[in-house]
Order: structure tokens, then sequence, then C-alpha cells
């Protein structure tokens, strides 16, 4: 588990900061070091360029923070047999 919540949806201080008590949901983008791939692009055993995931956390807000996004954490490519 990473340290991902710094602040409260409302931007105060946030004791736990691996965790986050509230609806969310991700969003996962391939990723290569040039920029972000085209829709469709990526295909199951696909050679050629490294490609990542960025992931972005969307995560419910109150009152005027409808909703607040957390990241991207990029999680690295991994080659087969490592």
């Amino acid at each position: 588990m990473i340290e991902l919540f710094q602040n409260d949806v409302t931007g105060g201080f946030k004791e736990g900061k691996k965790l986050m008590g509230r609806r969310n949901y991700a969003i996962f983008v391939a990723f290569e070091p040039q920029g972000m791939m085209p829709p469709g692009m990526v295909k199951p055993g696909m050679g050629g360029s490294p490609v990542s995931l960025a992931v972005d956390f969307i995560v419910q807000g109150e009152g005027m923070y409808p909703t607040v996004k957390y990241g991207p954490v990029v999680v690295p490519r991994v080659e087969y047999g490592q």
C-alpha cells in the first residue's frame, strides 16, 4: 500500500494516508514514456515499446468538492519472467 491520500477531499489534514473511506473508482490508462497510448492500441501480448499503467483514483467528496482526483500512480511495466 502507498501513502496516496495526503489530504482529505476537503483539503484538510488526513491522518491515515493509505486508505480513503469514501466511494471511489479508479481509471487505468496505458502509459508509455512518450505519452498516453490511443484507446484500442494496446493488445495482450503486444510487443514493442515498454507500456506501463497510469492509475488515477477519483474519490467522492462532499459539499463544494463533488469529486477529487488522487494520482496518477504509474505502475511500471513488468517483463515476462521477472
